[in-house]
C-alpha cells in the first residue's frame, strides 16, 4: 500500500498490459503464418500430383498395354518390373520367347522407364495385332507389371495392373529385376 495516497500500487501498469497484448497478438500472427505456410505447401504438392494407371486393352483392332497419367502434374517413371510366376523379364521378346516358344509374336513397344508423362498423356508400352493380342491376353493374366513413379517433389507411388496404387518412400532400383524396355 502506498503510504502517501492510501492506495495499493498497481503491479501492472498500462505499459505492461499493452506489452503483453502485443506479445499475444505476435504469437497468434506467427501461428497463423506457420499454418498458412503448411497449407500452401500442401496446395503446391496437390497441384503437381501425378496418378499413373496401367490399363490393358484388347479390341478388334489389336491390343496394347497403356500407361496413362490421370493426375494434374508430371509423372517421372523411375522403375518398371515385369514378372510371370515370380520370374522377372527385362524385355518383351524374352517374355514371349519363354511363354510362347513355338509362336512368333509380332509387336511394337515404347520405352517407359525414365520417361516423364505429362498430365493426360498415354504411352503404349506394347502394341499387338489382333491375332497376337488374343494369344497374349492369356499371358497378361499371369503377368505382374509394376511401375514406380515420382512427382517433381520426390513423392513416390507404386502401381500395377490391378490398379492398386500405394505411396512408397522412394523407388528402389533392382537392376536384376528391372524391365529395360
Amino acid at each position: 500500500m502506498d503510504a502517501a495516497s492510501g492506495k495499493t500500487p498497481n503491479r501492472f501498469g498500462s505499459n505492461a498490459v499493452v506489452t503483453l497484448a502485443a506479445i499475444l497478438v505476435s504469437v497468434c500472427a506467427l501461428a497463423v503464418s506457420v499454418y498458412q505456410a503448411k497449407i500452401m505447401r500442401e496446395t503446391q504438392r496437390a497441384s503437381v500430383w501425378p496418378f499413373v494407371e496401367v490399363l490393358p486393352s484388347n479390341t478388334q483392332n489389336g491390343g496394347w498395354l497403356g500407361i496413362t497419367n490421370k493426375g494434374v502434374g508430371p509423372a517421372i517413371i523411375q522403375t518398371v518390373y515385369l514378372e510371370v510366376d515370380g520370374q522377372p523379364f527385362r524385355r518383351w521378346q524374352t517374355l514371349f520367347d519363354a511363354l510362347a516358344p513355338e509362336d512368333s509374336i509380332n509387336f511394337t513397344w515404347s520405352s517407359v522407364t525414365g520417361r516423364v508423362l505429362a498430365p493426360n498423356e498415354e504411352v503404349r508400352a506394347i502394341q499387338l495385332n489382333p491375332s497376337d493380342a488374343r494369344r497374349v491376353a492369356q499371358i497378361i493374366g499371369q503377368m505382374s507389371f509394376e511401375i514406380c513413379y515420382c512427382s517433381v517433389y520426390d513423392e513416390c507411388w507404386q502401381t500395377n495392373l490391378n490398379r492398386k496404387t500405394l505411396p512408397v518412400d522412394a523407388c528402389v532400383v533392382n537392376s536384376d529385376r528391372r524391365f529395360s524396355q
